[in-house]
């Protein structure tokens, strides 16, 4: 058995896994074919990209070889992980990124159309406010004519009733054929003034 090891550009290791040797050139192959840009390692030794594999790696070339991370190694020894798999990995966490995107873009958007409805009922209330305070002032308006011309009507009652109560008297009748005289316009002022009177 030997032992393939994916690693990046900075030594985390990516995928691990156990292969047969007469099944490595073939695993080599696909992992060189699915990821060229990863680091792969077999038995520790790193596989150059230009490399034909019939890869019978003798001592010298493993010591020549830079070594893969061994802590890296170890952490991920049972956590074999198939290509296929990581790219599906990969691409479910692409389409929950994205998923996550639209929803706050859609977020965004329903917070956006909340505060344009907002502004526009408060718009609708301020003006229905602002409406009715002027009908509120014309009715006062209104009201108060009313009550002046309510004023007028009182005052102009109260008058008649003083001239009433002066005496039916008051003011000398005209007779039909006779002149007015300036004596009995004195007297009908006198009446008026004083509630009876001299001849």
């Amino acid at each position: 058995m030997r032992r393939l090891v994916l690693s990046d550009a900075g030594g985390r290791v990516i995928a691990a896994m156990d292969v047969r040797d007469h099944e490595l050139a073939e695993a080599v192959i696909e992992c060189r074919r699915r990821m060229p840009g990863l680091g792969l390692y077999v038995d520790g030794a790193l596989v150059p990209a230009d490399a034909r594999l019939h890869l019978a790696f003798d001592s010298e070339s493993t010591a020549a070889a830079p070594k893969a991370p061994q802590a890296h190694v170890a952490v991920a020894g049972n956590a074999a992980v198939d290509p296929e798999r990581a790219l599906s990995l990969m691409e479910t966490l692409g389409r929950a990124f994205e998923d996550i995107r639209r929803a706050q873009v859609q977020t965004l958007s329903d917070l956006e159309g909340l505060s344009r409805r907002f502004g526009e009922m408060w718009i609708a209330r301020e003006r229905d406010f602002a409406d009715e305070a002027a009908r509120q002032r014309a009715l006062t308006q209104k009201s108060l004519a009313d009550v002046d011309l309510l004023g007028r009507s009182v005052k102009a009652a109260q008058l008649r009733e003083v001239f009433a109560a002066s005496g039916s008297g008051a003011l000398a009748p005209v007779r039909p054929r006779e002149q007015m005289r300036l004596v009995d316009l004195v007297n009908g002022f006198v009446r008026a003034t004083m509630g009876g009177g001299q001849e």
